[in-house]
């Protein structure tokens, strides 16, 4: 239960960060210096949870194979 929870949270602030970067872009040209440096932080706000993501999803793929890999039965 905890898995899943941490999995939808981390989705919905990915998801929060893709659309924050989505609309500083849409008005990249009006932006000034401070809104600048803050898009640039979003940024790499939005690259660790990306590396986060997919560590996560890496950790749940082996976390299963390793648990049907144990518990199934061999084939035969």
């Amino acid at each position: 239960m905890f898995k899943l929870a941490l999995d939808f949270v981390l989705l919905a602030t990915l998801l929060f960060i893709i659309i924050a970067i989505s609309s500083l872009e849409s008005s990249y040209e009006k932006l000034s210096a401070q809104q600048e440096w803050n898009m640039f932080y979003l940024g790499r706000a939005y690259l660790a949870f990306n590396v986060i993501l997919t560590v996560d999803v890496l950790v749940s793929a082996v976390w299963t194979w390793l648990r049907l890999k144990f518990r199934s039965p061999p084939d035969s």
